[in-house]
């Protein structure tokens, strides 16, 4: 499978769990978070589990506001390998710009773990792929044993999750205020006129009804007779 053609799966699926997800409620942040990139001795499998810490505790922040996507979220659908092949480009930051459009996510969170001699580097960068921008980099030292990582990732998720509370779901709040305000000072459509009433025998017999039925042709002999008798 070519790499475009995964990311068009990945598309695909990511537009139907969102549209399951979505209902009539505030509208959601939606995110990626990739596996973390492993250097420096660091098991790839630590990555693996990092990201999903990570993307845990950054929804578990508002659940019902920040909907998350993670890579073994595609490889329990699409299977490994399949995985692999269109998620093997963390080291590339344009494609993973291309990777987040395709989900059509407004976030990517791109993180990496290394080990230097007996401390770690937890890193976490959220990208903006519309902009093609890093907008904030977490990062946390940790000295001792791996499973620190765990209880750092869980912090560091937190920290991202608070950080698009105060952003990225605020502005659309605001926006969806503004649209509202929008909507209320737009002028109103003016109210249809009433049509002018139709002749009816108002104009042969005062009083009678306006409209009620049409007016009835006029004989005019029988009116030259009237007159005639009734000068």
């Amino acid at each position: 499978m070519t790499k475009a053609t995964g990311l068009a799966w990945v598309g695909l699926l990511w537009l139907g769990l969102s549209g399951r997800a979505e209902g009539a409620g505030p509208k959601k942040v939606k995110l990626a978070v990739p596996d973390l990139r492993t250097t420096n001795g660091v098991n790839a499998d630590t990555g693996v589990l990092l990201a999903d810490v990570l993307a845990k505790n950054i929804a578990d922040v508002r659940p019902e506001r920040l909907q998350v996507i993670t890579n073994s979220m595609i490889a329990g659908l699409l299977g490994m390998e399949k995985q692999k092949a269109l998620m093997g480009c963390q080291e590339d930051s344009s494609c993973l710009v291309e990777v987040a459009n395709n989900l059509g996510v407004d976030i990517l969170v791109n993180g990496s773990v290394g080990k230097l001699g007996s401390t770690y580097l937890l890193s976490a960068t959220i990208l903006d792929p519309v902009k093609a921008v890093a907008e904030k980099t977490f990062q946390r030292t940790i000295s001792g044993t791996e499973d620190k990582l765990i209880f750092e990732a869980k912090a560091m998720g937190q920290d991202i999750g608070r950080h698009l509370v105060e952003t990225r779901v605020r502005a659309l709040d605001e926006k969806e205020k503004e649209k509202a305000k929008l909507a209320q000072a737009a002028p109103k459509a003016p109210e249809k006129a009433p049509e002018a009433p139709k002749a009816g025998f108002a104009g042969a017999i005062p009083g009678f009804p306006y409209g009620a039925y049409p007016a009835p042709k006029l004989d005019q002999e029988a009116a030259a007779r009237y007159l005639r008798a009734h000068p």
